[in-house]
């Protein structure tokens, strides 16, 4: 596991991450934050080759890029608010 945590936290120290260790700094925050629900307004939502997932979330100043890996879609339905 990376130690990068400490220095996040530090702002007057610019970090610049490895693209693998950003990775596993996102892994690790998400993972002790635990489940997040993001609300707003699904712009994009593509299923290609039946498997990979991309969908855009946004609302009026930002968006987020999802991605996921499509194993269960027949047996879920994915509820999306209007």
């Amino acid at each position: 596991m990376l130690d990068i945590f400490p220095s996040i936290y530090d702002m007057n120290e610019e970090k610049i991450f490895q693209v693998s260790e950003f990775n596993e700094f996102i892994s690790i925050y998400l993972g002790k934050v635990g489940e997040v629900v993001i609300e707003g307004e699904i712009t994009k939502c593509e299923l290609n080759n039946g498997k990979w997932l991309f969908i855009t979330i946004k609302d009026e100043e930002s968006s987020v890029e999802v991605f996921g890996v499509n194993c269960s879609c027949r047996r879920r339905r994915i509820k999306v608010g209007i």
